[in-house]
């Protein structure tokens, strides 16, 4: 009986290393860029909308886009817990379009207006179009660590009396 409960014991804690060297945590990745994209159109949308309704306030659809683009996808980082890809999201948003738009200026070349050209509005929109590509494909990933459920294994005495007679064994449960 001393026997067979050290069995047990011994099987027990060699089973429990096994599964712990076999089951190792896995993170999985879930993508929702397409809810980024999706504030982005809301946007836009938005932005139509009040250009062709409200003419007369000429800065209020100005305004909502520029809030709407730097803030509506960040606020979708932030929603799922991401607050640092939240901050990365916005830097990506005002970055890239700036430097496009310099680029798009320094290549087209030709002023008009004093300072601004069709290259700079070219590389304004380019950028932006960009960084929403960018934040949806590379910011956008939800990241959780999956640990299994720990499984152990037995190994149990097991004696049984009856009136008819005795028996003696082991039973397991792996």
């Amino acid at each position: 009986m001393l026997l067979a409960s050290m069995l047990s014991l011994s099987a027990t804690a060699n089973a429990d290393e096994e599964v712990a060297a076999d089951d190792a945590p896995t993170v999985t990745r879930t993508w929702y860029g397409w809810q980024t994209l999706v504030a982005d159109g809301g946007t836009l949308a938005a932005t139509f909308v009040l250009a062709a309704t409200a003419p007369s306030d000429a800065a209020l659809a100005p305004l909502t886009f520029i809030a709407g683009y730097t803030l509506a996808a960040p606020i979708v980082h932030f929603a799922h817990g991401n607050a640092l890809r939240g901050l990365a999201s916005i830097g990506v948003r005002l970055v890239t379009p700036s430097l496009a738009t310099l680029a798009g200026h320094a290549i087209d070349g030709e002023q008009v207006k004093g300072y601004w050209n069709d290259g700079a509005s070219i590389g304004l929109l380019g950028g932006m179009f960009a960084a929403s590509v960018v934040d949806a494909t590379f910011l956008a990933w939800d990241e959780s660590v999956i640990v299994p459920a720990k499984r152990s294994a037995t190994i149990e005495p097991r004696l049984s009396v009856t009136a008819k007679g005795a028996s003696a064994g082991l039973a397991g449960a792996f």
